[in-house]
């Protein structure tokens, strides 16, 4: 029951990530969810026009927790939120049309890390973003013309799932991809 306070807040369920004693739950326009696992508690989060500081948008797609600790929350629409270890806040990312160095759209439906830091982002319209820390910039690739180019045959670890407007899609094992990519095949 979404609205009780040991539950979800809920019913459809995007993610879960297990971070030590916490289960990151995203749903689909009701926000997060962590669950406290050996308290039993739950906290939610949700995006609040009057407060600058919530997330950005309530369908949470992907959780992702980086090599630094940080987690990387992906959404529909609403660009991504990212909450930096040790800070009581969140930082947002968002498209800004005609600045090349922003997300190419707003909306994230996976992340990886790459052995040098780097975080790749793929949006469920078939973009695929590489945050450089260093700059703080991002760059961009289209991931089937990616795929093409880089002559890479996908047949390993293909799930499918349905996108809504999209229609089928797949996880693959990105770090499999992108090594190929970093590699030069």
């Amino acid at each position: 029951e979404p609205d009780a306070e040991n539950s979800i807040s809920g019913n459809v369920i995007f993610y879960l990530m297990l971070d030590e004693n916490r289960l990151w739950i995203g749903t689909e326009d009701q926000g997060l969810s962590i669950l406290e696992i050996d308290k039993e508690i739950f906290h939610f989060y949700q995006k609040n026009p009057f407060d600058k500081h919530s997330l950005s948008a309530n369908s949470i797609y992907c959780i992702y927790k980086d090599s630094s600790g940080n987690i990387w929350i992906g959404t529909y629409k609403g660009g991504i939120n990212l909450h930096v270890k040790g800070k009581p806040y969140i930082q947002f990312y968002y498209n800004y049309p005609g600045y090349q160095n922003s997300l190419s759209v707003n909306d994230a439906n996976a992340f990886w890390e790459d052995e040098e830091g780097q975080v790749w982002i793929l949006s469920g319209s078939g973009n695929l973003d590489v945050y450089n820390r260093t700059k703080k910039t991002f760059s961009h690739w289209n991931l089937l013309l990616w795929i093409i180019q880089t002559r890479f045959k996908i047949n390993l670890n293909i799930k499918w799932r349905g996108f809504m407007k999209t229609g089928l899609t797949w996880d693959i094992n990105m770090k499999l991809i992108l090594q190929a990519y970093l590699r030069g095949i």
